[in-house]
Order: structure tokens, then C-alpha cells, then sequence
């Protein structure tokens, strides 16, 4: 029971990040809103159908790590493995062009942390399937932490903005 309860609180930790929500943001969000002016976010314009594609794209990231958390806190390895792969791995297909048009619109480093994790989510795959048969668990929440912490740092530093 403690393990979900870890889980559940990284979980609603990653989605307050990916929101672009700083930990110190997190922290005084229920006390205060924030002004208006606070994101100091570089913001990066995207075509209107890139931009759909692009947001389209990390929801599908965020609901494959959602997949990764449940499968292993089921002890489910192989299937959080699969879904880590399919989901957050270099393969993973963003949108009808591979989504290769939008690099053309990212800073170079918003394209280091997007490929950052797409090789740290190929060590989570590694990672569940030696927990097929080792169980360790800590190695699994490790690895996806090094997944997540790019896509924290990218939506600390980036925001996208729909152009057109």
C-alpha cells in the first residue's frame, strides 16, 4: 500500500510539472495564485497544426507513463516495459510526419531534452524487463525519474504557443 501511495504522489507531483508548475510553485499554489507575469518560460511559436500535434504528442507521453506506474505497481514488468517502449521510446511516432516538422521550430535545447528522453525512457524499458525477474522496484522508479526529469526541465524552460 505505501509503494501506490509513492507512486500516487509522483504521479500528481509529474503532472503538476508537466503543467509547468515550479516545486516552489507547487508548494504555494494552494496558499496563493500566482501572478500573471510569473512564467518566465521561453516561449516557443508553433504552427497551428504542429502546435495540436505537438500537445497531442506529450499527452500521449504522460498517459504512457501513467501506464508504466500502473503496470508496475501491479508487479506487471513486461507490460510496463511494453508501454514504456511503444509509448516513450525513440520509435515512438509523433504524429502523421514522425512529428520531424516540429524540430524545426524548437530551440536546440527543448530538442536535447525531447531526445534526452527518448534514451533515458530506452533505460527504462532495460530497467523493467531486468525487473521481470529481479523486482526491483527502486531500480524501476529511478529510471522513470530520469524520463520525467526531462520532461520537467523542458516544461520549466518552454512553453508553446499556437501560432496562425
Amino acid at each position: 500500500m505505501h509503494f501506490v501511495l509513492v507512486l500516487f504522489v509522483c504521479v500528481v507531483q509529474g503532472i503538476a510539472m508537466a503543467s509547468g508548475m515550479s516545486h516552489h510553485a507547487q508548494q504555494s499554489h494552494a496558499h496563493r495564485a500566482l501572478p500573471v507575469d510569473s512564467d518566465q518560460r521561453q516561449a516557443v511559436v508553433f504552427p497551428a497544426k504542429t502546435y495540436d500535434e505537438t500537445l497531442a504528442s506529450m499527452r500521449a507521453h504522460l498517459r504512457a507513463i501513467d501506464a508504466v506506474i500502473a503496470a508496475t505497481a501491479t508487479g506487471e514488468f513486461s507490460d510496463a516495459a511494453s508501454a514504456a517502449e511503444k509509448g516513450l521510446g525513440i520509435g515512438h511516432q509523433h504524429g502523421v510526419d514522425g512529428l520531424q516538422s516540429g524540430h524545426a521550430f524548437m530551440p536546440p535545447e527543448m530538442l536535447a531534452y525531447g531526445s534526452a528522453m527518448h534514451m533515458n525512457a530506452r533505460q527504462l524499458v532495460v530497467t523493467l524487463r531486468d525487473a521481470e525477474v529481479t523486482g526491483d522496484i527502486p531500480a524501476v522508479l529511478g529510471a522513470l525519474q530520469t524520463v520525467t526529469q526531462q520532461c520537467v526541465a523542458c516544461h520549466d524552460a518552454f512553453k508553446l504557443t499556437r501560432g496562425d
